[in-house]
């Protein structure tokens, strides 16, 4: 089933329009994109932004949107009074105040989010066409582009990055992981793989094909997975048989030779000695063993605090344990919970509430920023987008 953007609302207000067009910019800065790696607080102060962002808020009236909204405020409520830094006055209150807007994110209306979302998706997909055009001269044609060394956005990185016109790419031997304008692959394979399949894999979309050859030079194990999840779950018998013949060919001519696809995908799916996918460790080693002593403490409950876990125990991890680590498995609990409610608000059918549950595991487990507007956004839009464009179709069908 495609998606028809056509059955998304339009903004009938120039007011609207500019502050959903500002939320696109904002959501893109968010990230950020290495022009604004110099910038120290550059997130931060993009955080604070959001706050003025009232002018596209709508008084809930759902009892599960009111729900979700409360179960949201508890939670952030108590990582705010959980900060493991800044204990200092100015510093619990400035940690405190961030950690609260991303509940701001929840009053924006439905209508304003399918708006956010066309827009963001249309912002993101032109932006990547100059990336990926020099991303291919210079990484596969081998021309010779003006670039310099920069430093990595992250301090405990080791490698540097080359920064081309419109595009980064790191410095260690063979890397050839499109990360557009960011610091890593994954958040390309993150970004492009939500929105295709949000946007249904339409092919009919050039913006799909954008999405499509940016997540697959991204070699994001994520994205593809991802995309292969969606179509084995939701897509047609002929997409089906499409995946298997892809799947067949990879395992004839890919796995057999020494190439880019072999190195970067198929290697990361053998397993390791303790019985785990190599490219699925979203953490290092002490923190499985951190892990392990952890789940059988008393800790486990409440957690250690705010950022605990990123700053202390797995210092350049990703994974969706920070949140339990940090918070406590009941108050992880109570998050995925917000999110089950806040999708039931929009009272869609099961298996898009399936779908929207699918979209917001994923945007966890590979990238558990509770802070960020990017990926809060990635796991809120996509229920706008199913009401008004899978759901409408499918009653105007009917």
């Amino acid at each position: 089933m495609e998606q028809n953007t056509r059955l998304l609302p339009r903004h009938n207000n120039r007011q609207s329009t500019i502050l959903t067009w500002a939320f696109v910019l904002i959501m893109l800065l968010s990230i950020p994109p290495f022009y604004l790696w110099n910038i120290s607080n550059a997130i931060s102060i993009v955080s604070i932004v959001v706050f003025f962002f009232y002018g596209l808020w709508k008084r809930p009236h759902d009892p599960f949107r009111r729900i979700s909204l409360f179960l949201f405020s508890i939670f952030y409520l108590y990582a705010s009074m959980s900060l493991y830094e800044d204990f200092n006055l100015i510093g619990v209150l400035w940690n405190g105040f961030r950690i609260l807007l991303p509940v701001m994110l929840l009053f924006i209306s439905e209508e304003n989010w399918a708006i956010i979302y066309k827009r963001f998706l249309t912002i993101y997909a032109t932006i990547l066409i100059p990336s990926l055009f020099v991303y291919f001269c210079a990484m596969w044609i081998g021309i010779d582009l003006p670039h310099k060394l920069i430093p990595p956005l992250n301090e405990i990185k080791d490698y540097n990055y080359y920064a081309y016109p419109f595009m980064v790419i790191t410095d260690k031997i063979d890397s050839f992981r499109f990360c557009g304008y960011f610091d890593e692959p994954g958040v390309i394979g993150n970004i492009s793989g939500v929105l295709l399949i949000v946007n249904r894999c339409n092919m009919r979309d050039w913006r799909s094909w954008v999405l499509l050859i940016s997540g697959i030079f991204s070699f994001s194990l994520f994205f593809y997975g991802l995309v292969a999840l969606y179509i084995f779950l939701f897509g047609s018998k002929m997409a089906k048989i499409v995946l298997l013949l892809v799947i067949a060919m990879a395992v004839a001519f890919l796995v057999t030779s020494d190439n880019v696809f072999n190195q970067l995908i198929i290697a990361r799916l053998e397993m390791d000695n303790n019985g785990e996918m190599a490219g699925a460790s979203r953490t290092i080693a002490s923190f499985d063993v951190f892990w392990k002593k952890f789940l059988d403490s008393n800790m486990l409950w409440f957690g250690y605090g705010h950022r605990y876990s990123a700053l202390v125990v797995d210092p350049g991890g990703q994974s969706f344990k920070h949140l339990i680590v940090d918070y406590g498995i009941i108050m992880f609990i109570i998050y995925i919970c917000a999110f089950l409610f806040y999708y039931m608000s929009y009272h869609v059918k099961k298996k898009h509430l399936m779908f929207l549950m699918m979209i917001m595991f994923s945007v966890l487990y590979q990238r558990p920023f509770i802070l960020s507007c990017l990926y809060l956004s990635l796991m809120i839009f996509p229920a706008a987008v199913v009401k008004y464009s899978f759901e409408s179709r499918s009653n105007k069908n009917k």
